[in-house]
Order: C-alpha cells, then sequence, then structure tokens
C-alpha cells in the first residue's frame, strides 16, 4: 500500500521477461481532484503504454499496446 500527496510519484523498472504471462491489477484511487493522472505503466522506449487519469471526473483509461486503443 503506497500514498502520495500532490504531485509525488514512483517509478518501477522491470527486466524483460521472456515467457508470457497474464497480469491481473487491482487499484484504488481515492481523491479531492476532478482532472489528473492516476497513474501510467509504459516501456522503456514509450511506444506501449497504459494510463488511468480523471477527466472532469469521470475515470479515462487509455491504452497503446501494439496499436492505439481510445480512451475509455
Amino acid at each position: 500500500m503506497v500514498a502520495y500527496m500532490g504531485s509525488q510519484s514512483s517509478v518501477i523498472s522491470l527486466q524483460p521477461q521472456l515467457n508470457s504471462h497474464t497480469n491481473d491489477i487491482s487499484l484504488r484511487f481515492k481523491t479531492p481532484k476532478r482532472t489528473g493522472e492516476l497513474f501510467i505503466a509504459s516501456s522503456r522506449a514509450l511506444t506501449d503504454y497504459i494510463r488511468a487519469f480523471i477527466d472532469d471526473g469521470m475515470l479515462k483509461i487509455e491504452a497503446n499496446i501494439g496499436g492505439v486503443m481510445p480512451v475509455s
């Protein structure tokens, strides 16, 4: 469990894996902000990513993993 205040952030670098697997991620956010970045996970080259953000109070998810997926 982690808690961040304001503009704090963390960077976690992972080593590439040769085997394939499925990841399940569960996150909970609590913020008084109506707009802002929640998290972004990206490749080293920043071409593949998944990000979650709040846009005027609505949760949005955007991903580019081998091709852009529209914001939902």
